[in-house]
């Protein structure tokens, strides 16, 4: 008992963090996953072009600076307040929600357009993909309302 009292005092996490980072972490592994792949599909049937990109002024660099600059000072202040760990865990869920989100509003565009064309085995495989994020999503909102 001892000695599980002490690496619980010397990790500085307790248990119940500990798991909530190692699921904010696979959760949102595995949505940043299947965005990319999500990406990359949509990149390889998407058309290239050749324009050139305009470069930003002096004025955009500056800002930019600035933004940087409050950000730091931002995440600085709360790393003071709440606690460097606590914090990449709500972080990690906040960008793994965003994510999970997005992907369920555009799975459910996808639903209409399936259903309204009347293509089944679409819709039967947006169908059981849209249940298995919406599962993933509540475990997310279970997860952030723990933390």
């Amino acid at each position: 008992r001892e000695s599980v009292a002490v690496s619980r005092a010397s990790s500085g996490i307790s248990r119940k963090y500990k798991g909530v980072l190692f699921g904010a972490a696979a959760v949102g592994g595995l949505v940043v996953a299947y965005h990319a792949q999500a990406a990359r599909s949509a990149r390889a049937r998407k058309p290239k072009t050749s324009e050139p990109r305009s470069e930003a002024g002096s004025v955009g660099k500056n800002k930019a600076r600035r933004k940087r600059y409050s950000i730091q000072k931002l995440v600085k202040g709360l790393v003071r307040i709440v606690g460097r760990d606590k914090l990449l865990a709500l972080l990690a869920l906040t960008v793994s929600k965003t994510l999970l989100s997005n992907r369920l509003a555009k799975l459910q565009g996808y639903l209409f357009r399936a259903a309204f064309l009347r293509r089944v085995p679409l819709f039967v495989r947006n169908i059981g993909e849209n249940v298995v994020l919406c599962g993933a999503a509540a475990f997310l909102e279970a997860m952030i309302k723990k933390c």
